[in-house]
């Protein structure tokens, strides 16, 4: 049996298992940077804020009214 050709499995795979790690090791560190980065908590209180009222609702048809959205720069300017 040929050496080579019984042991060339093994450089792809530590390569590969190298490449995992370091890809595991960099998401481990950059992690935290990404939350505090982009805030997802805030995101999710933005998202969940309810928008409407129901004001009337009937067979076949539901009227809504909006809130009125708050905007900082709008209320500067205007």
């Amino acid at each position: 049996m040929d050496s080579s050709s019984s042991e060339s499995w093994f450089l792809p795979h530590l390569a590969s298992s190298a490449v995992r790690l370091f890809l595991l090791a960099y998401d481990a560190l950059t992690l935290p940077v990404t939350l505090l980065a982009y805030r997802p908590w805030r995101r999710r209180a933005v998202d969940d804020k309810v928008r409407a009222r129901v004001v009337e609702e009937g067979e076949g048809y539901v009227t809504v009214e909006a809130y009125p959205r708050e905007c900082q720069t709008r209320d500067e300017v205007g």
